[in-house]
């Protein structure tokens, strides 16, 4: 770790943990959402800027990209049969 990420730790503050946990709307904001059949829906895939507790309370949110599910294909019939 840094020097300045150890100074702000010791002050309180620490990073938001966000890529492939799933999406908190009181500590993220959903800037888009990524159709994908790869990560359960709901999950964050991509950080845009990360977010920060102070004490535990939110002090900044941070900026993710969340999985939604893929749409189905219209010419893929074989996902339709039971």
């Amino acid at each position: 770790r840094s020097h300045f990420e150890e100074l702000l730790r010791s002050e309180g503050i620490t990073t938001i943990e966000t890529v492939g946990k799933p999406f908190d709307p009181t500590l993220m904001t959903a800037i888009e959402t990524q159709e994908t059949s790869s990560v359960e829906p709901g999950m964050v895939v991509e950080e845009f800027s990360s977010g920060y507790l102070y004490r535990g309370h939110p002090l900044k949110l941070a900026h993710v990209k969340v999985a939604k599910p893929a749409r189905l294909d219209r010419n893929d019939s074989s996902r339709l049969r039971a």
